[in-house]
């Protein structure tokens, strides 16, 4: 395995080639800082991202209601239950 770091390269891009038996390669490439073209799987990329980062810090109820609220939050008229299920 070789590790070839691309200072020229964004640090959501990510490329990998690999050589199988018999010489043939194959590569793929990803760059996670394009969004999604459907915003629903856009939409789920995110939740998952923001439960990722969150979960170990508030745990999962919390979690998932400061993620219910942010979701709908033009609907919210008063931030206070927000602000408090964010204080960690």
């Amino acid at each position: 395995m070789r590790l070839d770091w691309q200072d020229s390269w964004p640090q959501t891009l990510s490329e990998l080639e690999i050589e199988l038996d018999g010489g043939r390669r194959v590569a793929a490439r990803h760059d996670a800082g394009i969004p999604a073209a459907d915003i629903t799987e856009q939409g789920a990329r995110l939740a998952a991202k923001f439960d990722a980062l969150v979960e170990p810090v508030l745990g999962i109820p919390r979690t998932r209601e400061l993620r219910g609220i942010i979701t709908g939050l033009d609907g919210v008229a008063d931030i206070g239950n927000l602000c408090r299920l964010a204080i960690g």
